[in-house]
């Protein structure tokens, strides 16, 4: 089985339990793709100006953490979606949208 490292967008505050509930997940294949894209985030957000006053917006989380805010990405049943170019419109449970750099995006909410 292949390790996975995760990290969560949250353009508020991760630890916001008002806010939560707009963080997505994320999925990479190794550390340093997955710190490459938060700095990217990050820099992308501050050079902006902070969003909701937040400048770090992308932090990342071990899979534990992961696992408890979103219990559903690690279900047996947790479809990856390699062509959803079509939308989301037709999926009636949450999935993990794989992009062509490897990293995953789960499309369900915290607690799902």
């Amino acid at each position: 089985m292949q390790r996975h490292y995760y990290a969560v967008f949250h353009p508020v505050n991760i630890f916001n339990p008002e806010a939560i509930n707009r963080a997505t997940l994320y999925r990479y294949d190794s550390t340093k793709q997955r710190a490459e894209d938060i700095e990217r985030v990050n820099a992308q957000t501050a050079e902006e100006g902070p969003l909701y006053g937040n400048k770090t917006v992308m932090t990342a989380v071990t899979s534990k953490q992961a696992r408890g805010m979103f219990p559903g990405a690690f279900s047996p049943a947790a479809v990856v979606w390699r062509s959803w170019s079509d939308g989301d419109r037709h999926f009636t449970r949450p999935f993990w949208r794989d992009y062509e750099d490897g990293t995953q995006e789960y499309t369900g909410k915290v607690g799902q």
